[in-house]
């Protein structure tokens, strides 16, 4: 069918030592094997999976049958299962079903990875709080840093002024936070009218 990278394991446990070396796109199990059956294996590579943030679609081959197995299957997290008397009609089309599918969940686990480590190098250098839209908490002991170093070498004097809302958590407790993120947006809005910029 074209596939070039196919890797033969000899039981489950040669099939985990590979895996862990380099993970599986596609996995095709024996449900029934010495050592550890398919669903063993296949709880293994979740494991796994988690822990290296990839994700194997795993293919229990069987030749047990009815709704129980399948249920019993794809509550253990086998993402699909054939039929040993249908394997040479579906095994083909369902590897190709399975290939599109792992391509698609690992792409959106790296762009969730990225957009994760993204988010997290914007906030270090965030400066600007989310619901006043003002200054935030590292704005002020910079612009304060630089304060302090102007009046250290040019002399002069520095004032800093602290604001408070009483009874801001009472407040939050009582009307819900949306109450609060509001009261917050208005009064950042009338002391930014009221202060020199």
């Amino acid at each position: 069918a074209g596939y070039v990278d196919i890797r033969f394991a000899s039981s489950a446990l040669d099939a985990l030592a590979m895996h862990e070396k380099r993970p599986a796109s596609v996995m095709i199990a024996d449900w029934l094997m010495p050592e550890i059956d398919g669903l063993e294996l296949t709880g293994r590579v979740r494991q796994m999976d988690e822990q290296s943030n990839h994700y194997t679609y795993v293919v229990l081959l069987t030749a047990k049958e009815g709704d129980k197995a399948l249920s019993e299957a794809f509550d253990r997290g086998v993402d699909d299962f054939i039929s040993k008397s249908a394997m040479n009609e579906q095994l083909l089309p369902r590897i190709y079903a399975a290939d599109r599918t792992s391509l698609l969940i690992n792409r959106l686990l790296d762009e969730n990875r990225l957009l994760a480590s993204n988010n997290a190098h914007l906030e270090q250098h965030n400066l600007v709080d989310n619901i006043t839209a003002t200054g935030n908490r590292r704005y002020l002991l910079q612009r304060l840093d630089e304060a302090l170093n102007n009046v250290a070498s040019r002399g002069g004097v520095c004032c800093l002024l602290t604001l408070g809302i009483q009874n801001l958590a009472d407040m939050r407790e009582r009307y819900g936070e949306a109450i609060e993120h509001e009261l917050l947006r208005v009064l950042a809005r009338r002391l930014q009218q009221l202060v020199r910029p």
